[in-house]
C-alpha cells in the first residue's frame, strides 16, 4: 500500500487550515457521490485527520502510514548533563563506580574481608586461650583489657572497610593499610608496656601527637594520595622528634630509644606508597 504522508502532529494549525479549505469543496462532492450519507461522510472527514495526528509513528507503521508523533515531543524527558555526554559527569560516574565496585584493574577489595574480621576475632581470643591453656605464661588480662583490645580491633576493621570504600590503586590501599597498622601498634605498645619507660610514663603522651598529625593531616587532605603522603611523612618526623626530646631529657635506654625511632619506618613506608599512588 502506498504510504500516505500526514502533516506533523504538533502542527495543529495546518490541519485546521486544510480542513477549512476542504469545506467549500466537500459538500458538492458528497452530494454527488454520497447523496444518502452527507452527514456521515462530513463527520468522518472532519474527525479522522484530528485523530490521526495523535497516533504514534510505531503504531501507524504497520499500516504503511507516515505519521509524526505528537506525544514524543510533548513528553520528552529533559536533557541532563550526563545525557548530553558531559565528560566531567561521565568521568565522575566512572570514578565513583570504580571506587564502589573495585573495577579499577586492581581486583576485588572485599576478598580480604573474611580474613580481616576473622583475624581480628582470633587475635582477640588468643589471650583468653593462653590464659586458659597456659596459665604459667603470665598472661593476665582483665575484662577492661579485652574491651580496649576489642575497640582497637574494631577500629582497624572499620578503617579497612573505609579504605575499601575509598578505592584507589593498589599502592594507595597498601599505604592506607600500613598507616593503620602503624597507628594500631603505636596505641597497643603504649598501652601494654610503653614506648618510653613504662606504660604510665608521661613521655608516651607525645605519641598521641604523632597519631593526631597522621589523622588530622589525612582529614585535611580529604584522603587524597598526595596529601596523605605529606601527612604520613609529617607523622614520621614527629615520631623522630619525640625520640629526640626523650634523648635530651635523658633517663631512657639506648635500646628503647632505637626501637621507638624504628616506629617512624612504617609511617615513612606509608608516605612513600601514597606518593607513588599520587603519580
Amino acid at each position: 500500500m502506498k504510504s500516505i504522508a500526514i502533516p506533523h502532529a504538533g502542527s495543529v494549525v495546518p490541519n485546521r487550515v486544510s480542513v477549512g479549505m476542504g469545506k467549500p469543496v466537500l459538500p458538492p462532492l458528497v452530494k454527488r457521490y454520497f447523496p444518502q450519507r452527507v452527514d456521515t461522510v462530513s463527520t468522518l472527514y472532519l474527525t479522522l485527520p484530528q485523530v490521526g495526528t495523535t497516533w504514534r509513528e510505531d503504531e501507524a507503521g504497520c499500516a504503511g502510514i507516515d505519521f509524526a508523533p505528537a506525544s514524543r515531543a510533548r513528553h520528552a524527558a529533559p536533557i541532563r548533563p550526563w545525557d548530553a555526554g558531559d565528560p566531567r559527569q561521565a568521568q565522575g560516574r566512572t570514578m565513583h563506580k570504580a571506587a564502589m565496585t573495585g573495577n579499577d584493574g586492581a581486583g576485588s577489595k572485599h576478598g580480604l574481608r573474611p580474613l580481616v574480621w576473622g583475624g581480628a576475632a582470633c587475635l582477640l581470643l588468643l589471650p583468653a586461650l593462653v590464659m586458659r591453656l597456659y596459665p604459667q605464661a603470665g598472661v593476665d588480662w582483665t575484662a577492661l583489657d579485652f574491651a580496649v583490645m576489642g575497640v582497637l580491633l574494631a577500629a582497624v576493621c572499620g578503617l579497612y572497610e573505609f579504605a575499601a570504600w575509598l578505592g584507589g590503586s593498589l599502592a594507595y590501599r597498601a599505604g592506607f593499610g600500613v598507616a593503620v597498622l602503624a597507628g594500631f601498634l603505636t596505641i597497643w605498645v603504649n598501652l601494654a608496656v610503653g614506648m618510653l619507660g613504662s606504660e604510665g610514663n608521661v613521655a608516651n603522651l607525645m605519641f598521641v601527637g604523632v597519631l593526631g598529625i597522621a589523622g588530622l593531616g589525612s582529614l585535611l587532605a580529604r584522603f587524597r594520595a598526595a596529601g596523605m603522603a605529606n601527612a604520613m611523612f609529617a607523622a614520621a618526623l614527629a615520631q623522630l622528634a619525640a625520640v629526640g626530646i626523650a634523648m635530651a631529657v635523658g633517663g631512657f635506654g639506648e635500646r628503647e630509644l632505637a626501637l621507638t625511632a624504628g616506629f617512624a619506618l612504617p609511617w615513612m613506608l606509608a608516605g612513600a606508597l601514597f606518593r607513588y599512588a599520587a603519580r
